[in-house]
């Protein structure tokens, strides 16, 4: 097999081949599940949720973490039966809307951060562009995640008042999770941080968190998160399959582009 590979390095590393071979890695990253952001089915969200609803649970427990405006919140009742849903968001704009659908969809809306320790943190906006009414939707906890990362100017500043994932079990009697997904714009490893007590007591059966480019500015590693989360086996999810990652194929793994992190601890089945 090396004798191939060092052949095929000779045969198409070329300048005349230097775009096909460009494009040719961009479209494979599509097909191990990066940057396919366009819905949650082929985010893999659709896939692993209706894979867990087929487990019979008493009472499924979610925690949302970076809610928005509910529209995962709203996707987690609608298809896992006996679910009970927290719904974490910090920034006052998304949190209205996302209080507006409390009643409707029966999750609970918390206008709250989480992170590695109780503190007021700053919240950054993107500057409101005229007809854009989401400029909440990238919002995050780095600056340079509105600057560098979506080339954007900065907006409004908020400050939230944020907790950790440990001390919000504590003060809402929430003896177990089995599903702890976090979307909060590179801010997850300082999730992650606050929420170790329960981590490694086991109380956490999934972990979905992102990895983008926004590791870049927060300097997490995926490798990081294979430290952190000792216990758990890691996957790339996809429309129809989890991809499970090695740490130490670094090439497959250390891409800072959108996807869909599956952390399942051991013990848990794994949806297939």
């Amino acid at each position: 097999m090396s004798k191939v590979k060092e052949l095929y390095k000779y045969l198409v590393c070329r300048r005349f081949l230097y775009r096909l071979n460009r494009l040719l890695f961009v479209l494979s990253t599509r097909g191990i599940g990066i940057l396919n952001y366009e819905n949650t089915i082929l985010s893999g969200e659709e896939f692993v949720l209706k894979k867990l609803s087929k487990h019979q649970y008493e009472n499924f427990v979610c925690i949302d973490v970076g809610a928005n405006c509910g529209l995962y919140s709203q996707k987690v009742k609608r298809i896992i039966a006996h679910s009970t849903v927290y719904s974490i968001e910090p920034h006052p704009g998304a949190f209205y809307t996302l209080k507006l659908g409390e009643k409707s969809y029966g999750y609970y809306a918390f206008n709250i951060a989480f992170s590695d320790k109780k503190a007021t943190l700053k919240l950054f906006d993107r500057a409101e562009e005229p007809g854009n009414t989401n400029s909440h939707s990238h919002a995050s906890v780095h600056a340079d995640v509105i600057e560098s990362i979506h080339n954007a100017q900065l907006g409004m500043v908020h400050s939230v008042e944020a907790t950790t994932v440990d001390a919000f079990l504590e003060v809402q009697s929430i003896e177990h999770i089995n599903l702890l997904k976090i979307d909060v714009e590179g801010h997850e490893f300082s999730v992650l941080l606050g929420a170790m007590q329960s981590i490694k007591a086991g109380k956490i059966d999934f972990i979905q968190f992102e990895f983008n480019q926004m590791n870049t500015v927060s300097k997490v590693f995926m490798r990081d998160f294979f430290g952190l989360l000792r216990g758990y086996k890691l996957y790339r999810m996809l429309q129809d399959f989890l991809a499970p990652l090695d740490i130490n194929e670094t090439l497959i793994c250390e891409l800072f582009a959108y996807q869909n992190i599956l952390a399942v601890r051991d013990g848990v089945f794994v949806p297939k």
